[in-house]
């Protein structure tokens, strides 16, 4: 027996309203996971660039890129969407950010008279090693004395300055390279080089290391929280005025 046309009407109308729940709630997942990814990666970078503000008012060497460098994060989940989504920061310098955070002065570690701080020559030329941790991961080494490449670049000599001293490494020469024109690395100078070689600053040692302004970590990680349920709404009603103006052009 046929159904009734009042009663296929209802039918197909709970069906769509069925789908369009459906539709709606892939579309809360997409825009809360969004969200959580954007603003976990933009409080990354600002805890970078601040981090960066901080030291560099400081050091005035190429130590505080490696600092804000530690900065990292990690979203859960790693791919696909959820009704749930979190991001997690952590730095791989806790000890660091945290006597920034309190604007504690940093000094060596037991046994040591310097904080060894590279330089930005350092840092842009001279490739840090890599060692295996115990679960077979590869990780870089942070770049310090113990581990310069002294192989490629000569042994370091200690020059004294008035607030500590700095260490360089002697008959170098910039290269550049061949398609930009610009230094693309350094290397020790030959007995034939055209180039004499110079003593570049590898390392700048002091004593210790007073943060003149503190960090806006809190500041920081409190208005980016704040933007999130803001985020989500305006994603969520975009998204889902779209998706029932496609639906009602569907239908006529």
């Amino acid at each position: 027996m046929p159904l009734p046309v009042a009663l296929k009407l209802e039918l197909a109308v709970r069906g769509e309203l069925q789908a369009q729940i459906e539709r709606e709630k892939l579309i809360w997942r997409r825009s809360t996971t969004t969200a959580i990814r954007q603003q976990t990666r933009g409080t990354i970078l600002a805890f970078r660039q601040n981090t960066k503000q901080v030291l560099s008012d400081r050091t005035r060497s190429g130590g505080a890129r490696g600092v804000a460098n530690a900065w990292r994060s990690r979203i859960y989940p790693e791919r696909g969407l959820s009704d749930d989504p979190a991001g997690f920061l952590y730095t791989k310098a806790p000890e660091v950010i945290s006597n920034l955070e309190f604007a504690q002065t940093i000094t060596p570690k037991a046994g040591r008279s310097f904080l060894a701080i590279p330089t930005v020559q350092a840092q842009n030329f001279v490739k840090r090693g890599t060692r295996i941790t115990g679960t077979g991961r590869r990780r870089t080494s942070r770049l310090s004395p113990a581990n310069f490449p002294t192989q490629r670049f000569g042994r370091l000599r200690f020059v004294p300055t008035k607030r500590g001293g700095v260490l360089v490494a002697d008959n170098l020469r910039p290269t550049f390279s061949r398609k930009t024109r610009q230094q693309s690395g350094i290397r020790r100078a030959g007995p034939n080089s055209r180039n004499k070689g110079r003593s570049v600053v590898m390392f700048v040692l002091v004593r210790q290391v007073r943060p003149r302004r503190k960090t806006r970590f809190r500041e920081i990680f409190l208005q980016r929280g704040a933007n999130i349920p803001r985020q989500i709404a305006s994603l969520y009603e975009n998204a889902v005025r779209q998706s029932r103006e496609t639906t009602v052009g569907r239908a006529a």
